[in-house]
């Protein structure tokens, strides 16, 4: 299920600061030094995203690597709705 959670950390967030998140040693890691929090997966690969369940952890992941910052994105923004007609 490892291609579930590298699909996911590509379109997960982290809820308290909206910065991306990173899958490192089986947690997602949040990419913003200053919210520092990681979420974890469960036995049956779910991430448990909640705020209330995050720890904050060193900058530094259990690996001793740092967490990787996330790459800018090349996305088109996004353009406002209009009002429905």
């Amino acid at each position: 299920m490892a291609n579930n959670l590298q699909e996911l950390e590509r379109i997960l967030v982290c809820p308290k600061c909206h910065a991306p998140v990173r899958l490192v040693a089986r947690k997602f890691w949040c990419t913003n030094e200053e919210c520092r929090r990681s979420y974890s997966i469960d036995e049956h690969d779910i991430p448990h995203m909640l705020i209330s369940e995050a720890l904050i952890e060193d900058s530094a992941a259990p690996s001793g690597e740092t967490v990787p910052a996330a790459p800018l994105s090349t996305a088109a923004p996004l353009e406002p709705r209009g009002e429905s007609q």
